[in-house]
C-alpha cells in the first residue's frame, strides 16, 4: 500500500468525522450559545468592598450604648471629666475596632 494514499485516507476520515460532528452538533442550525455573565476577578470585588466600607462611617456596635460605656469607664477613672465631644467617642470606637 502506498504511504501517500494512507495519509490521504487518514485526512479524509478525519474530515468526514469533523463534518459529521459539525452537522449533528446543532452548530450549523443557527443556534447560538448564551453568553456567560461577566465576572470580576475575586480580588477586584474584594477591593471594591473594602473601598466601600472605608467610605462608610457605620460602626459594628450601636453608637449610644458604646458612648454610655465609654462615659461610665471614664467617670470611674476620672470623675472630673464630664463632657465629651462626639468626634472623640467616634475616634475611640475606631481605635478599638482597629485594635481588635
Amino acid at each position: 500500500m502506498n504511504p501517500r494514499s494512507t495519509a490521504q485516507n487518514l485526512v479524509n476520515v478525519s474530515l468526514s468525522r469533523l463534518l459529521i460532528s459539525f452537522l449533528f452538533s446543532g452548530s450549523g442550525t443557527g443556534e447560538r450559545r448564551k453568553q456567560k455573565p461577566h465576572r470580576f476577578k475575586p480580588r477586584t470585588q474584594a477591593l471594591r468592598e473594602i473601598r466601600h466600607l472605608q467610605k462608610t462611617v457605620n460602626l459594628l456596635t450601636p453608637a449610644a450604648p458604646f458612648i454610655r460605656t465609654v462615659k461610665e469607664i471614664s467617670n470611674y477613672i476620672a470623675p472630673e471629666v464630664t463632657r465629651w465631644q462626639a468626634e472623640s467617642s467616634m475616634i475611640i470606637a475606631i481605635i478599638i475596632y482597629d485594635y481588635s
